[in-house]
């Protein structure tokens, strides 16, 4: 049986890295749909090499002003014609003209929301790469997967790995979940020596290669501390029983420690098309080989716990989810204006955990249930981040 994909956020890492394998893998799957935020050129790259007839026929553009001529005429020259969505509910149109088998959520940030919540309530499959979107969403997605049968597919490396190492053995066995972090790109210097570095020297990260925001959530360890947020939803595990370890190598993704006191851990290369490709063939094993590690050859696996003194956002992260309610939401939410900030070179590094602090603070706890509370708290929140690194200026 051949599953339909779409691909919301096509052009980022992951996107674009699921582009790959399904233009590899065309006897198994139909690129039925792909969103893109404004990046057509990006796009068209990416599907030049793809035969004619695996471009998607529907294309979704987030971006009102984004010009569509470029993509037009190269469906044109491949003599084939692409319906194009385009405006404020291109995504969530997408998922109604599509309806898929599997829908690859790879937005980054909160606007990835709102499709993902259509998804769900037509009762289609989950590859989940936005962590953002559950972290924000928790107990609503949880809730949708319930009524209507949909399945969440981890792409995180760290949740894909939980996903199979969890899978068979029972939820109620487990006694701890460890998530491995690389420690971002500046793990080696010290908290005096952070006030200084660049968004240039944050985007160089020592393992991964992934999209400018992420990159800045893994050297701030927010990215960690979402992904613990991310596991305790997925896994229904209590935050007490979610730990973080910095662990350079990025070889060991995940561990499970089960009350036995047997470990289990899922070892591959730091690649991204692991989780991908598993998702998407879940629950089949693709037979096409991922070059792995090679146990001849020499190397070593570090563990250090978690300074927290350098990395106060893993804490944010944590005080935030046990608190509930809409906290997760503002954390998320002024974690993207102050890494935005950042990145346009407005704030130093060590500001963006303390503008997530002083919008914590600044916002009281309610309870959410809806979509409209999620938007509600997460532009109140955006509000109040934004106002707190105008005080860097």
């Amino acid at each position: 049986m051949i599953k339909r994909i779409i691909i919301m956020g096509a052009t980022g890492s992951v996107g674009s890295q699921t582009i790959d394998i399904l233009a590899r893998h065309s006897e198994n799957f139909l690129l039925s749909g792909v969103s893109i935020h404004n990046n057509v050129e990006k796009l068209v790259s990416l599907l030049s090499p793809m035969p004619t007839h695996l471009l998607p026929e529907w294309i979704a553009i987030s971006s009102e002003q984004c010009q569509t001529a470029t993509l037009q005429d190269f469906y044109t020259s491949k003599g084939k014609r692409c319906k194009i969505l385009q405006g404020t509910k291109a995504l969530t149109d997408l998922v109604d003209a599509t309806k898929p088998d599997l829908f690859v959520a790879s937005i980054v940030g909160s606007a990835g929301l709102p499709s993902l919540i259509k998804a769900l309530s037509m009762g289609i499959d989950v590859a989940l790469a936005n962590k953002e979107a559950l972290v924000m969403g928790g107990e609503l997605v949880k809730k949708l997967c319930q009524m209507h049968g949909s399945r969440l597919l981890p792409v995180d490396s760290e949740h894909s790995a939980l996903f199979h190492l969890i899978h068979g053995h029972g939820r109620e066995n487990i006694k701890n979940i460890i998530l491995t972090a690389s420690g971002g790109s500046f793990r080696d210097l010290s908290i005096s020596e952070l006030k200084f570095v660049t968004p240039e020297q944050a985007l160089r990260h020592p393992t991964w290669a992934m999209g400018p925001k992420i990159t800045i959530d893994s050297a701030t360890l927010i990215n960690k501390g979402l992904e613990v947020i991310e596991a305790h939803f997925l896994f229904d595990q209590p935050y007490q029983g979610i730990q973080v370890v910095v662990h350079k190598e990025s070889i060991i993704h995940a561990m499970v420690e089960f009350f036995n006191g047997l470990i289990y851990a899922e070892v591959s290369p730091p690649s991204m098309l692991f989780p991908i490709q598993s998702a998407l063939f879940w629950p089949e094993i693709s037979r096409d080989f991922l070059a792995s590690i090679d146990f001849q050859k020499f190397f070593q696996l570090s563990f250090m716990p978690v300074d927290h003194g350098k990395y106060p956002g893993l804490k944010l992260c944590y005080q935030a989810g046990e608190a509930g309610a809409n906290a997760v939401i503002v954390l998320n939410a002024a974690n993207e204006v102050a890494v935005n900030t950042f990145l346009n070179g407005k704030i130093p590094f060590t500001g963006i955990c303390e503008i997530i602090d002083r919008t914590l603070q600044s916002i009281a706890r309610q309870n959410v249930s809806t979509l409209e509370d999620i938007l509600y708290f997460d532009s109140m929140a955006r509000e109040r981040a934004v106002a707190f690194t105008g005080e860097y200026v």
